[in-house]
């Protein structure tokens, strides 16, 4: 092996060399070319964490010579055996038992041959086949009761899939995978079970590229004791690569999550136009390119509110004959994996985008020549987003659903930083105390006090060389200062070297004054490494720095650059004993701690320390990870004096409330509107009125709800606040009046609303604490209008399977208030006897069919009062 080489072309252990080092450009290239002067068969090894300096060697020196990395990210023992093996292979000669040591295997008998007991005939596997599966056109059973599948690639059946192409190389699609999936199992099932009972996930590994000498592929089923019954793995491979895994479970009797779709709906609220040319004009900036059977004449119409899209699929004539020889045509499903980017389309970009992973995807009934396809994403990440959605007729059922489609985009922005940051790490570690005894130690005192302060913890016989001497050590050198200094026999009198002449705050000087310190300190420690080695001093060499690490650094000081000097000394000098302690303060806790590391910490295991408030830290790097904007859903956060609005994370049900903060900018546009400031707003579920605004626009067509992470608008029907703003045309409210109102609107801090349906709480003050109107006017239209006028003694009979709801408080009190005899009635089975002398009854929901009959069986009732849930 070669001496190391400079890139600055001197020697290590010269003053001229370090500062040059310091002070002058690197000069790589003439470096690398004065490395290989003269000589042939030159080998690099690079020594750092990636391949940074193959390229300029390759460039420089071009390709005649090899050029080896040694470290890769996460791959430090497969990179380092690589290493190893291709010095071999270059002739260098490898200490084989040094190698292994630590590793030794104990011989095992030789292998046996393969075909040894076991009967086997010599026959091609596509011979052995039991002929096409189920009638499939290219999957076959590779043996009677066999779990293998083959799949026929060559046949003619399957040639469109050339037409399926990434950067202008033919790739078989995702949602081929999922087709030999499904079609594997079917066969294999005993006994055998309906298509619309399998739920399919699959994960995408790898491309299968179509070459000349492509390898062929087979299906590969897992039915394992460790798996449910119901439960298949399968593998979708070849002998050199796995190209997709998933499973298949059966449930009999399975049903969609979604049974329908108003096609109508979505058609209202997707209304941004793509037209088929844009599509495929986006896809190919991706690298994807499609042949004419795999395009999609249709356009498309996305809804960026939900982020959702809607388009129909037609099949092709000359796909037709074929369409149900599949479970699921390939073609028609890459058509749906084709409009997925379309679903973020205010995030669009040109960032490659591949699918990674079906996590649901079931077929219900058989595909139909034209369908609608409607997508939704629900999460959307950085780097991937999720998608549910399906396949439908043209009435809205649904025939194939799928769900947690996931899309993976490459080029992260965030990449840059998960593989190039990296911070120190520091842990707290702990040793047990050596020895107690003062150990005797040169040492070349700070100004801070650290050096005065471990004085009592050291040998009296001890030496202290004072920071003011270094001008001298410069000029003289290390062994006439100690000379005047009447030091001697540094080798024999001395177990450690304390070096802490790095602790001066050169924070106020010029830049020049702080680049010639820190020169100057470099050269000192030099000097003094220097003279070490010569005398060969068998003790530690401690290099102690002052607020030099990551989290302590408020000054500039020369430490920052003895941290890469101590470590190109401990890397080139291994015959010297390296250790480098950063000091937080100098208090007695810190001084404390720098004892026990002089004490108990050896510096070939504790290379560098940190200590900090009395702890001893190790370092270590590591990746910096990127921070994340994390929300606890258990904490809350008052927002005094901003204008927010509620959210619930379910558009039917008020659930997981927060705040988000809007514009505190409300115009009042009409002049008989008022501004209002919410106190208070009454809870209501979603079968009394809807909760969100989503759900009063849109109501029960939103779908794929559960899955989604967005948050909907929380609606308020009943509330009460202060006026503080009225409009032009408005005289019967003036600003700071309390009021209370029935209508629904988002609830924010301030709405606008017209003053007609706001009321002074004063004149209904039995609606300041809980200001349900909403009730009061539906207690009003039961009683008043939909029931004659109640005479003295008659007896109302109501039905609710909540009685103590606040509903049923308001109703009760109003309808006794009216001349009314309440009975509460809970059960169907018993709603006859209950209403046994009851002249009217009202049916509040939840009810059926069969507790409507009973109530109007009963005899004596005359009037029947039915509300209906929303």
């Amino acid at each position: 092996m070669d001496p190391i080489v400079s890139k600055v072309k001197e020697n290590f252990i010269t003053g001229e060399y370090w500062a040059r080092n310091i002070r002058e450009p690197v000069e790589f290239e003439q470096a690398v070319k004065s490395a290989v002067k003269n000589k042939r068969n030159v080998i690099f090894v690079e020594i750092g964490p990636r391949r940074s300096l193959q390229r300029y060697i390759t460039e420089t020196l071009g390709n005649d010579f090899t050029v080896i990395p040694s470290v890769q990210p996460d791959k430090d023992h497969e990179t380092m055996l690589a290493v190893v093996s291709k010095l071999f292979e270059f002739g260098l000669r490898v200490d084989w038992e040094m190698l292994y040591k630590g590793f030794e295997t104990e011989p095992i008998p030789y292998p046996r041959y393969q075909f040894d007991d076991v009967k086997s005939d010599v026959f091609a596997s596509h011979l052995q086949s039991n002929g096409p599966t189920s009638n499939h056109p290219v999957v076959t059973q590779i043996g009677t009761g066999s779990s293998m599948f083959s799949c026929d690639l060559s046949s003619e059946s399957v040639a469109f899939l050339q037409d399926h192409k990434h950067g202008g190389v033919a790739i078989i699609p995702g949602a081929f995978y999922a087709e030999l999936g499904l079609a594997a199992y079917m066969a294999y099932a005993k006994p055998k079970v309906p298509l619309s009972s399998l739920q399919l996930s699959v994960t995408f590994q790898s491309p299968y590229i179509f070459t000349q000498k492509a390898p062929e592929i087979n299906i590969q089923l897992d039915h394992s004791d460790h798996l449910d019954d119901n439960t298949c793995n399968f593998k979708i491979q070849s002998t050199s690569a796995v190209y997709a895994f998933g499973t298949v479970e059966t449930k009999p009797g399975r049903m969609p999550e979604e049974q329908f779709i108003s096609l109508d709906c979505i058609s209202k609220r997707c209304t941004f136009h793509v037209t088929t040319e844009e599509l495929y004009k986006h896809l190919s900036q991706t690298g994807f390119e499609y042949g004419s059977v795999f395009r999609n004449k249709a356009d498309i119409f996305c809804g960026e509110e939900f982020r959702e899209v809607i388009s129909v699929v037609k099949v092709p004539k000359e796909l037709l004959p074929q369409l149900h020889d599949y479970h699921v045509h390939p073609v028609v499903l890459d058509y749906v994996m084709q409009i997925v980017p379309v679903t973020i389309v205010n995030d669009v970009s040109s960032r490659p985008q591949f699918p990674a992973q079906i996590g649901s995807l079931t077929v219900f009934e058989p595909l139909q020549e034209e369908m609608v396809v409607y997508l939704r994403a629900v999460h959307v990440g950085e780097d991937d987003f999720d998608i549910c959605g399906c396949l439908a007729n043209k009435q809205g059922r649904v025939l194939v659903e799928l769900s947690y489609v996931k899309i993976r985009m490459l080029g992260s922005r965030s990449q840059v930083v998960k593989e190039y940051f990296f911070h120190n790490n520091l842990s707290i570690i702990s040793e047990v105390a050596q020895f107690d005894t003062q150990m005797k130690a040169l040492v070349f005192s700070d100004q801070v006090g650290i050096s005065k302060a471990l004085q009592q913890y050291l040998d009296p016989k001890s030496r202290y060389v004072s920071p003011s001497k270094a001008n001298t050590l410069l000029e003289d050198g290390v062994e006439l200062l100690l000379s005047k200094l009447n030091i001697s026999s540094v080798k024999k009198n001395f177990q450690e070297i304390l070096f802490i002449w790095s602790d001066a705050d050169l924070t106020s000087l010029e830049s020049e004054k702080v680049l010639d310190s820190m020169a100057g300190c470099c050269e000192v420690f030099r000097k003094i490494v220097r003279y070490l080695k010569t005398l060969r001093f068998p003790g530690d060499i401690r290099v102690i720095t002052y607020r030099c690490s990551e989290t302590l650094v408020d000054c500039i000081n020369p430490g920052f650059v003895l941290s890469g000097m101590t470590r190109a000394c401990a890397a080139e000098l291994p015959q010297l004993s390296f250790q480098m302690i950063d000091m937080g303060s100098a208090s007695f806790e810190d001084i404390r701690a720098l004892v026990q590391v002089l004490r108990s910490y050896p510096c070939h295991k504790y290379p560098e320390l940190v200590v900090k408030e009395g702890k001893i830290l190790k370092p270590e790097i590591t990746h910096t990870p990127l921070p994340t904007m994390a929300i606890s859903s258990t904490n809350i956060h008052m927002l005094h004096d901003q204008v927010f609005m509620l959210q619930t994370s379910d558009p039917h049900i008020m659930t997981n409330l927060s705040a988000t903060q809007v514009d505190n900018s409300v115009e009042l546009k009409q002049g008989k509107n008022i501004e209002l400031h919410l106190k208070k707003i009454c809870v209501h579920s979603s079968d009394y009125f809807p909760v969100s605004i989503s759900d009063l626009n849109y109501g029960q067509t939103l779908y794929w709800n559960k899955h989604t992470n967005e948050n909907h608008k929380l609606l308020a029907l009943d509330f009460s606040g202060t006026v503080t703003a009225v409009g032009k045309d408005v005289s019967k409210f003036k600003v700071g009046d309390h009021v209370v109102s029935c209508y629904p609107v988002a609830a924010t801090t301030k709405v606008v609303l017209p003053a007609a349906v706001c009321c002074k709480a004063k004149r209904l003050s039995f609606l300041n604490e809980i200001p349900c109107v909403s009730y009061m006017v539906l207690a009003w239209e039961i009683l008043h209008e939909a029931l004659p006028r109640a005479k003295q003694q008659r007896k109302l009979g109501i039905f609710s399977t909540v009685p103590d709801s606040a509903l049923m408080t308001v109703l009760i009190a109003i309808a006794n208030r009216s001349g009314w005899n309440v009975r509460v009635s809970m059960q169907a089975d018993q709603l006859s006897g209950d209403f046994s002398e009851v002249v009217g009854a009202v049916l509040l929901p939840p009810y059926n069919v069969k507790t409507a009959e009973i109530a109007s069986s009963v005899t004596g009732i005359k009037y029947i009062v039915f509300v209906c849930d929303n």
